[in-house]
């Protein structure tokens, strides 16, 4: 017999991205720059309701806009000034857990797809964590991407002019026994 919890988790997520100066041989912001994205995950406390541990949050972000190598070749005019990250595409990401996650069960790692190429102009990133407690702690996913803005309207795109749109989501579908084991 498995006794299910009937305590719950209160996963946030919190999106910042901001452009490392100096990554793109056309200037800053603008494509080919370097976008980093940082993914703050937490099981967050509410004052008088009991939570429990989340056994495995996933974080799926889907990266577009991404410079592939034949954007990579426009851009760069012959030189190689917008080049792929050490893994060969365009895009890499890790995560960040707190110091005192070290010296417990908590986990988190990230995957890009198999088949991902530098061919590829959007990649989803999948980050998983297991067991993060209920507290203020934060899991830091960081994304680092080359991406472009496409200064021409694409009729199938809505406001893509100058800009990125990027949206990640944070779950967790599992349950706690109830009594811990």
């Amino acid at each position: 017999d498995v006794k299910l919890s009937e305590l719950q988790t209160n996963l946030s997520l919190k999106k910042t991205g901001t452009v490392t100066p100096g990554t793109s041989p056309n200037g800053d912001s603008t494509s080919g720059s370097e976008v980093v994205y940082q993914l703050t995950v937490q099981n967050k406390p509410v004052a008088g309701k009991d939570l429990q541990t989340a056994g495995t949050v996933v974080v799926t972000d889907t990266v577009e806009n991404l410079i592939t190598t034949a954007r990579a070749a426009i851009l760069n005019a012959g030189a190689s000034l917008v080049a792929p990250y050490e893994n060969g595409l365009f895009l890499t990401a890790s995560v960040t857990l707190p110091s005192n996650a070290a010296s417990s069960d908590i986990s988190g790692s990230c995957e890009l797809p198999k088949n991902a190429a530098a061919t590829d102009n959007s990649t989803k990133v999948t980050c998983t964590f297991k067991n993060l407690p209920v507290g203020d702690d934060e899991y830091v996913v960081t994304i680092k991407a080359r991406q472009y803005a496409d200064p021409v309207l694409q009729s199938n795109v809505v406001n893509q002019i100058g800009s990125i749109t990027n949206k990640a989501v944070a779950n967790s579908t599992d349950t706690a026994p109830l009594d811990g084991k």
